[in-house]
């Protein structure tokens, strides 16, 4: 590759740099799913997607969003 060990680490430093609210969101949204799955409430709303007409809802506002895109 050509690069040097401190121009490898000068890039590296950029990237992340310029990625860091990427990367923040997506530690933040691991932590709410941990979150939502020790204390039970992904429990507590999966039991209202098990009928019919919540799943074709949520499917039918999904497609419509992307969509729109």
């Amino acid at each position: 590759m050509g690069y040097r060990p401190l121009e490898m680490a000068k890039v590296y430093a950029q990237t992340f740099w310029s990625l860091r609210y990427s990367l923040l969101t997506i530690v933040a949204m691991l932590a709410l799913g941990y979150l939502t799955r020790y204390s039970g409430v992904d429990i507590t709303l999966g039991r209202r997607s098990r009928t019919p007409a919540y799943c074709i809802r949520s499917s039918v506002r999904c497609w419509a969003g992307w969509a729109w895109r």
